[in-house]
């Protein structure tokens, strides 16, 4: 990723903490507890930050859980790469949690 655009995704990811301050907390928070990557630590809760700060700008697009696991999977897939993306259907129950904190929130 080249500076410029890494400096605008930590730009935009810092209005959507803003915009979305409790949403945000508990979106790191259920993908923390879930670990869809495998690389949270106890010592590292934030590790979910990047990610966080472009699932939820999407999430007004989804109409059901499903969608939110779309999301997420094209999410994890840009932050880490084709390759270490697991597949789809792997993100059903972050992505579950994610759809209900979503709803709770709106």
């Amino acid at each position: 990723m080249q500076e410029s655009e890494f400096e605008r995704l930590a730009a935009a990811r810092e209005a959507t903490r803003q915009r979305y301050s409790a949403l945000f907390d508990r979106v790191v928070a259920i993908l923390h507890r879930h670990d869809p990557m495998g690389i949270s630590d106890a010592e590292n809760p934030d590790e979910y930050t990047a990610e966080t700060g472009t699932i939820i700008p999407r999430l007004h697009l989804a109409i059901n859980p499903e969608e939110v696991e779309t999301i997420i999977a094209q999410e994890m897939t840009f932050w880490f790469g084709e390759a270490m993306a697991p597949p789809e259907e792997g993100f059903g129950a972050v992505a579950a949690a994610v759809w209900e904190a979503w709803q709770e929130h709106r």
